[in-house]
């Protein structure tokens, strides 16, 4: 089996967990590694339990130190601080959501989207979320689809662009029940921004070009 599905069952636990805390229960990231250390091995999913954890009690008024964060993960000290200074950078910059917003209903693994079978989750933040999936209509090939809320003008802007640094847009499609738009890319690898800077600048003699790139990718393509 590919590292892409591998993952799936460990992504699995990391949602099942941050759907809870979303539906009130205790948002405490060290105890999901605590109950589950496998997870450690997969760095994108830590700092989803972290970021996850940091949002939910910072909105709700709780007093959070960084520093706190960085003493109870210090593996992962590094990204964490490049986590939550993009979190506070944005903090105040995201639209206030409406009501129909607020309902917007996020897709599960194994569930259809617009002709989409969607596979797993590959990342989410507070206004989208992004999923491996395979497009039935097109051989059933895989593809990445990000659903948002606010999707309709990023497709519309990227749709313009073409350059080999941007990932260019298959299509987009508006569901109106689920309150969330869709577009389709193509897939290019599952590592994130901070993957590839920890990769960057971990090692004594860093790579300075697509070296960093093309390695993260080797082995993800299902």
């Amino acid at each position: 089996m590919n590292q892409v599905l591998e993952s799936a069952d460990l992504r699995s636990v990391v949602e099942d967990r941050i759907d809870r805390w979303h539906q009130g229960a205790k948002p405490d990231a060290a105890r999901v590694l605590a109950d589950h250390p496998e997870i450690e091995s997969r760095r994108t999913l830590v700092l989803d339990l972290v970021w996850e954890e940091y949002t939910l009690r910072t909105s709700a008024g709780d007093e959070v130190s960084k520093s706190h964060f960085y003493e109870r993960f210090p593996k992962y000290r590094r990204s964490i601080a490049k986590l939550l200074e993009v979190e506070d950078g944005l903090v105040d910059r995201r639209p206030p959501l409406d009501a129909e917003q607020v309902s917007a209903r996020w897709p599960l693994s194994g569930e259809d989207l617009l002709g989409y079978d969607i596979v797993e989750p590959l990342g989410r933040g507070g206004l989208a979320r992004v999923f491996l999936a395979r497009e039935r209509e097109v051989g059933g090939r895989f593809v990445v689809i990000k659903a948002s809320m606010f999707g309709g003008q990023e497709a519309n802007a990227l749709g313009k662009l073409s350059h080999p640094g941007i990932v260019p847009i298959h299509s987009v499609q508006r569901d109106d029940e689920r309150g969330l738009t869709v577009i389709c890319m193509p897939l290019l690898g599952v590592a994130t921004a901070v993957d590839l800077l920890d990769a960057a600048f971990s090692a004594e003699s860093p790579p300075r070009d697509g070296e960093v790139i093309t390695g993260w990718r080797k082995g993800l393509r299902p």
